[in-house]
């Protein structure tokens, strides 16, 4: 847990310095804290690609991970 709001804490900072960084997680309630732009990638292929909001207003869910499950519901049985 420490290291974890070590790294939210240094990623806000360099938001603040306008600088970009790649962050790749399943922890979905962080990249809702901390990301201005996210990708979602199921399945070989780009699902989504926009702000938080957006992918909540896009999919419905009260937070990023309910709309994730959305936006992949159905992609698996496509496989």
């Amino acid at each position: 847990p420490k290291a974890r709001l070590l790294v939210k804490r240094l990623m806000g900072e360099l938001r603040q310095r306008a600088s970009g960084v790649f962050f790749s997680t399943h922890v979905l309630a962080d990249a809702q804290a901390v990301c201005d732009q996210l990708a979602i990638l199921h399945a070989g292929s780009v699902r989504f690609s926009g702000t938080p909001a957006q992918c909540m207003a896009r999919f419905g869910g009260a937070d990023l991970e309910q709309a994730y499950l959305h936006c992949i519901e159905g992609a698996d049985s496509d496989q």
